[in-house]
Formats: C-alpha cells, sequence, structure tokens
C-alpha cells in the first residue's frame, strides 16, 4: 500500500491520502510536505488546513466521480491560502486523494503554464476513469493534445515502431520533443512525441512539465500493473499455490470450450480429503496445511502438463482431464493418487495417513455447462462419501435424481424466501434460579400449503448452498424486527440467532448483518449469536475475530453444541464468549446415566472456572431442572418448557 501512495510523490502538486471514514492522514508526498511544514500520518485533515477546508472535502469526497472546487485552507505557518482542491477516490478503496492546486500559480504563470498544471491534475483523475493499459494511454495522449499547446502529439513503441497513439500535423517547421520512458512488468520502451504550436514557448519550465505529465502517465501505467498483478495473485489459492475455484471455473469454461470446438470430451474431477476436519481437530491448523501441500504435491506429479488442477474448497481439489478415453483415464489417474496416499504425510513427528472420496463428471455426457458440469462433479462426490468415502462415483441417472431432487428443493426454498413462506419460531430460555424467563432462540420454519416443512427437509439444503448468506441475514433481520416491536410494547426479550459455519467464513458477512449497519442499532443489547463448538476448531481465527467484534459491540455469544466438537481449552479461554449451550446429546440420558452426568459435572465445573454462563439444552423433565440447578448450571431451554412457537404465541404464553 506504501509503495502504491509513493507513486503520488511523482505529482507536482501537493497530495494528501485521507481515510474515507475519519478524514485522518493516510499518507502525505513531499509536495505537500514543503506546503504545510508540520504534517505526520495520523493527523485530522481539520487541524491541517482547518474546518472549513474539511467539510468541502468531505462533500467533494461524497459525490459519484472526481470532482474539484476553489476553497480557503488555513496553514498554521503561512495563514490563509486560496486553492483549488480535487478529491478522487479508487474504486473499492476506503480512501480519498486530495491534491491542492495554490491558485497563485494563475496568477504567477503565464495560460500555457496553466494548462500543463491542470493537465497533471486530469492525469490523476484520470485513473478512477480508467483501469487498462491501453484505455489509459489513449485517454491520457488526449489530454495532452486537448490542451491545445502542440500541433501533434504520438506514442509509439521502441522495440517495433508501433504506432499506440498519433493525432494531429507532424509536418511542420520547428523542433519536436521526444521523451522516452520505460514501464516495467513486460510492456517495454515507449517514447512520446509533441510537436508544439508556433506560439508554445518551450523553456526549462514548460520542458519541466510536459516530462512531469509523461512520468505521472506512466506511474499511472505502473498502478494498472500492480492492480492487474494483485487481481491475478487473488486468483492464487495462498496456502497451496494453486488456482482458486474462481480461476478454476475460468479455466473448466475455457477447456469446455476448447472441448466443444474439437469436438472432444473432458472429465471433472473432485475430489475431497475424508474427515480432514479430524486432521485439524487433532493436530492442529498448521498441520492442516501441511497435509493439504503435500497432497497437492503428490496430485501435481501424478499428472500430465495439459492437465489442470486448483484447489477448490477448504479440503477440496478439482482436476480438468483431458484426453481420447476420460472415463478409463479418470479411473487410472485415481488409482495413482490412492496408490500414492499409502505412503503417510509426515507433519513434524507425526505419520497422517489420508484417504479421498472423488467424483466424476464428463463433458458432453452429463453436462454442456460449466456451473452444471460442476454440480454432477460435486454430487457425485456427496453420493461417493456417503457409500463409505474412499471411492468413486461417476455421475449417473442415480445421482441425476438426487441432483435434481436437491436443485428443485433448493428452487423452492429461494422462492419461498421471496414470497414471504419462511418465517421465525422462538424456543424459550429460563433461568434456573428463579424460573423467569431469560430470553429465546430464533429457529427458522417454513411454511409451505399451511404446513410446516420438517426443518431437517431444508435447513441441510440452505446450509449447504449460497443461500445461506441470504436467509442468515433474513433470520438476523426477523430477529431484530421482533426485539424492536416487544421493545414497544414494554417487553425486553433478548433473542439469539444461529451463525453457521459458511456464514463466518463469507469475507462479506461481518459487513452485511444487519446489527452492524444499524438496523438492530437501537436494540442490538437485546440481540444474542449462537455459535457451534466445533466451527471453533475448523476456523478458529475468524472466530476469535467475529466474538471479539461481537463483544465490543455488546452483542453477547454462546457456544452451542458445547461438548461435541472437541475444543481445545487453548480456544476456548481466548475467546470472549458469554455463555456455552451444554449438548443435548448429554441432557437425554441424564441424570440416570452415570457417564452423561459425570460429563454435564465435568463441563458445568470447567466452564464456570473460565467464567462462562450455562445453558442446558433438551431439557425435558423436572428432576433435570432440579439436579442442573445443584450443579449450579445458569439456564435451561427444552420441551419441559416449550417447544419452538410462532411469536405470536410466544407472547400470549410467556409475555402477557
Amino acid at each position: 500500500m506504501q509503495e502504491e501512495f509513493s507513486l503520488l510523490n511523482a505529482l507536482s502538486l501537493p497530495t494528501l491520502v485521507l481515510d474515507k471514514k475519519s478524514l485522518q492522514v493516510i499518507y502525505y508526498n513531499e509536495r505537500f510536505k514543503d506546503l504545510c511544514d508540520i504534517v505526520k500520518k495520523g493527523d485530522n485533515v481539520e487541524e491541517l488546513i482547518g474546518r472549513e477546508a474539511k467539510e468541502k472535502i468531505r462533500y467533494l469526497s461524497e459525490k459519484n466521480s472526481p470532482s474539484s472546487e476553489r476553497i480557503y485552507i488555513n496553514l498554521k505557518q503561512k495563514g490563509r491560502l486560496a486553492v483549488e482542491a480535487g478529491v478522487g477516490s479508487l474504486k473499492d478503496k476506503d480512501f480519498i486523494i486530495v491534491t491542492l492546486r495554490p491558485l497563485s500559480y494563475e496568477q504567477d504563470f503565464d495560460e500555457p503554464i496553466n494548462k500543463l498544471y491542470r493537465l497533471l491534475w486530469d492525469i490523476v483523475k484520470l485513473l478512477d476513469i480508467s483501469t487498462e493499459e491501453y484505455d489509459f494511454l489513449t485517454r491520457a495522449s488526449d489530454l495532452i493534445f486537448d490542451t491545445g499547446l502542440f500541433t501533434y502529439v504520438s506514442l509509439v513503441k521502441k522495440d517495433n515502431n508501433e504506432k499506440i497513439y498519433e493525432r494531429g500535423n507532424r509536418f511542420k517547421e520547428g523542433a519536436s520533443v521526444c521523451i522516452p520512458i520505460s514501464i516495467s512488468w513486460g510492456s517495454g520502451e515507449y517514447f512520446f512525441e509533441f510537436v508544439p504550436k508556433d506560439d508554445f514557448n518551450l523553456n526549462v519550465h514548460t520542458l519541466d512539465l510536459i516530462s512531469e505529465a509523461v512520468h505521472d502517465i506512466f506511474h499511472g501505467i505502473r498502478h494498472i500493473k500492480i492492480s492487474e498483478y494483485l487481481r491475478k495473485i487473488s486468483l492464487e489459492d495462498k496456502v497451496v499455490g494453486l488456482p482458486n475455484r474462481q480461476a478454476f471455473m475460468k479455466l473448466l469454461s475455457r477447456s469446455m470450450a476448447e472441448a466443444r470446438k474439437l469436438k472432444k470430451a473432458l472429465a471433472l474431477i473432485v475430489i475431497d480429503i475424508d474427515n480432514f476436519s479430524h486432521i485439524n481437530q487433532t493436530f492442529g491448523r498448521e498441520a492442516g496445511n501441511k497435509v493439504l501441500k503435500e497432497l497437492a504435491r503428490r496430485l501435481r506429479s501424478i499428472l500430465r502438463e495439459d492437465e489442470l488442477l486448483a484447489r477448490i474448497g477448504a479440503d477440496e481439489f478439482g482436476i480438468i482431464l483431458r484426453e481420447n478415453s476420460v472415463v478409463e483415464g479418470s479411473l487410472k489417474l485415481l488409482e495413482r493418487l490412492r496408490k500414492s496416499l499409502k505412503n503417510p504425510i509426515v507433519v513434524d513427528t507425526n505419520s497422517i495417513y489420508i484417504t479421498v472420496s472423488a467424483g466424476v463428471a464428463l463433458f458432453p455426457v452429463d453436462a454442456e455447462e460449466e456451473e452444471s458440469l460442476y454440480t454432477c462433479a460435486y454430487t457425485s462426490l456427496q453420493e461417493a462419501k456417503k457409500e463409505g468415502r474412499n471411492t468413486t462415483v461417476f455421475f449417473s441417472k442415480k445421482v441425476k435424481d438426487i441432483s435434481e431432487a436437491y436443485v428443485i428443493v433448493r428452487s423452492e426454498i429461494r422462492r419461498a424466501l421471496d414470497k414471504g413462506e419462511l418465517t421465525l419460531f422462538y424456543q424459550p430460555k429460563f433461568k434456573l434460579s428463579d424460573g423467569s424467563l431469560a430470553g429465546a432462540e430464533a429457529l427458522i420454519r417454513w411454511i409451505k400449503d399451511d404446513k410446516v416443512v420438517p426443518p431437517m427437509k431444508f435447513i441441510p439444503l440452505i446450509e449447504e448452498s449460497e443461500l445461506i448468506h441470504d436467509v442468515g441475514l433474513f433470520v438476523i433481520e426477523e430477529a431484530c424486527k421482533q426485539v424492536k416491536e416487544w421493545k414497544q410494547k414494554g417487553l425486553s426479550v433478548p433473542i439469539a440467532v444461529n451463525v453457521s459455519p459458511s456464514q463466518l467464513t463469507s469475507k462479506d458477512f461481518l459487513k452485511a448483518i444487519p446489527f452492524f449497519e444499524g438496523i438492530c442499532q437501537e436494540v442490538k443489547e437485546l440481540i444474542e449469536v449462537e455459535i457451534t463448538e466445533s466451527v471453533i476448531m475448523k476456523n478458529s481465527a475468524e472466530v476469535i475475530e467475529f466474538f471479539d467484534l461481537l463483544s465490543q459491540s455488546g452483542i453477547k455469544t454462546y457456544i452451542d453444541d458445547f461438548g461435541t466438537g472437541y475444543s481445545s481449552l487453548a480456544y476456548l479461554k481466548n475467546l470472549p464468549a458469554y455463555a456455552v449451550k451444554i449438548d443435548r446429546e448429554f441432557i437425554k440420558d441424564f441424570p440416570f446415566n452415570q457417564d452423561s452426568l459425570e460429563i454435564v459435572k465435568t463441563i458445568v465445573n470447567l466452564t464456570k472456572k473460565l467464567g462462562f454462563k450455562i445453558v442446558a439444552e433438551g431439557v425435558e423433565k423436572g428432576v433435570q431442572v432440579e439436579v442442573l440447578r445443584d450443579l449450579g448450571c445458569d439456564y435451561a431451554q427444552g420441551f419441559l418448557y416449550s417447544k419452538p412457537i410462532p411469536a405470536e404465541e410466544f407472547e400470549k404464553r410467556f409475555l402477557s
């Protein structure tokens, strides 16, 4: 980032980079340092140039395109100064760039020099409009010609004398100006040629400004090249050094187009490590990454040069196989892979044995579009897992029927969300100390044709698909609305919502959830979040960051299904969680089953020492309440009190 900002030192005008929200200084170039003697990173722009100028900059930054306006700045050392402030931003960036052109330039210099200063600012603004090299070069060259100072402008590539740009009449008496420049990142060397008009005085100052303009153009190209490089590496999985899923889908699309043109077949193989989560839980995430790297290495060693490999999921790899007999080729490749996996993967002093499941789909037999082909291969992979793992399943009619049923239900869920068929039911939670209501857990239900669809028929499908993000946000929004409605009636009821693993690993989730966007701001103290214990081991870094963020916002967090996920105590003690929920499997036979009794006792003692509150799930008998209270458990929920019920019924039974 500092390298990117350092390009601004090439500008001849004082320039600042400010944080969009706080307007604090992130970066400043040498020209600004000359203008404002005392400046450092972290300064508020108001302290540097005054409140009036700050508000003008904020106003200009909120426009959708680069803007400029004449304003006054107040400098501690130099007093009040009139400037033209240009404000722009780069797409998807959280900073703004401010360029200041002292208006004394207009008084001190003649019109050609003023035009060249204006050219420098226009080239800076161009970066916000143009993000492709050729487009940027031609637009910038147009800006130079449109100053009206030259009869001819051209840009030539030196290695083959190819004219990238040419405008005007070159054939006139008088000298022309040639300025060479080399572009790194493989573009080679170019040179600009300018033929000035007769009345344009070429002197040391004007030549310096023309050179500055060319310099800015090619720093702009360097910025574009860096951005292209960053986009390229964003398509690579950093852990194993292979293309990621986004890149793989592009490769698949290209490969299918080539196969279609040549009238050839290809195979898409999706591979998954069996029980990979156990490796992370037993040996840690770093060891899991080493296993992934070694599997990637072994896969590369058995693939031919024209066969494509990528990491397309947490522990999933995709292969595109192109040969005459794709069925036989797929079987032989997977046979070679399984043979190579008979040797353990050594991580530190541990020998880890792994097996893989594989799903195979063929183009054009099974599907003719990349997304459909991927769905076929992925569905086959799921069938391979169901058949006992360490096996291969080719897409077939049986798998097709399963896939079609999956797609149909998923489409119905999407329509249910749009039609308002999804709703929330609420299961109460009670204090064991006095039996008072402590809150409720929000659980999604699907009401179709006036009947409740069994949750197990649709919730797993939601969690496995992209629908989890839309449905997850729907749940949070509805829970917030319900909290607000009850609060307006004078009823203060905390509601807990569940966050799934796929939501937690989504980059956009933290930005999108409504209580961070202000929708639930006024009632966020009554919103609680539950995350299953098993997610902690799989996504420990993300969970800790998520819990920290919620804790800072005053939102209580619960570790759900506690006791089944083999949490590391190191992670547990670092989580700023409010409570743990003992999994219903341990409560089911409690307290009559001695093992269940001892497990619950241990969980209560352990979590109490770590400072957590404790909730027992699945309570169905009065004797369980008595024993849990004696053990020191804080809350309970279950069918003894109530099954999940609609909001209206919940209000009548527990809030009236």
